[in-house]
């Protein structure tokens, strides 16, 4: 990764060169072969620029962080144990009457790291097999997004990250859903 962020360094060392000397030259003489040369080098810097910031792309996880993955689970399980909706459902009730929050956090945070690119770490059963005897309907699914948003807004989640957060937990949905069925 450092000899990345060095040679980016460096390319962009040479292109801030390369125009600050082109600034010096009149705008009304023709260019030279040299200076067409010095342009061609300043585009070929842009484009190697653009591929190295694209090398770098961070994980969703690299850019949440472990920390606001944490608070963020904590919260959401929070609203999930007292909401009336979910609560409804008989077998939902009981796994949030019998088993422990705490328990539950640390499951699902270890799920969402892991889920958002960072270490493998979800013990947990894969979705279709820890939902297939809660009976969850569509509508307590969607309940659990709302849940989630309503988290993430709270969190003050940016933008990009808020959308591929929602789009990952709705992947799940036919196997949480019709593991239910």
């Amino acid at each position: 990764m450092e000899t990345g962020k060095f040679r980016l360094a460096t390319i962009v060392a040479f292109a801030s060169f390369f125009a600050l000397s082109a600034a010096f030259v009149a705008e009304d003489e023709p260019a030279t072969p040299a200076e067409e040369d010095e342009a061609a080098v300043i585009e070929a810097a842009a484009g190697d620029v653009a591929i190295a910031e694209a090398a770098e792309e961070k994980s969703l996880y690299e850019r949440l962080g472990i920390y606001a993955i944490a608070a963020t689970v904590d919260d959401l399980v929070d609203r999930l144990y007292v909401n009336g909706t979910l609560n409804a459902n008989p077998a939902v009730k009981a796994v949030h009457d019998r088993q422990g929050q705490a328990g539950f956090k640390v499951l699902l945070t270890a799920w969402v790291v892991e889920k958002t690119g960072g270490p493998k770490m979800y013990p947990g059963l894969p979705m279709d097999k820890a939902h297939a005897h809660l009976n969850i309907t569509d509508r307590e699914f969607d309940v659990v997004m709302n849940e989630a948003a309503t988290t993430f807004y709270k969190f003050n989640v940016p933008e990009r990250e808020f959308d591929e957060l929602m789009a990952l937990l709705e992947r799940y949905r036919p196997q949480v859903v019709a593991a239910s069925k």
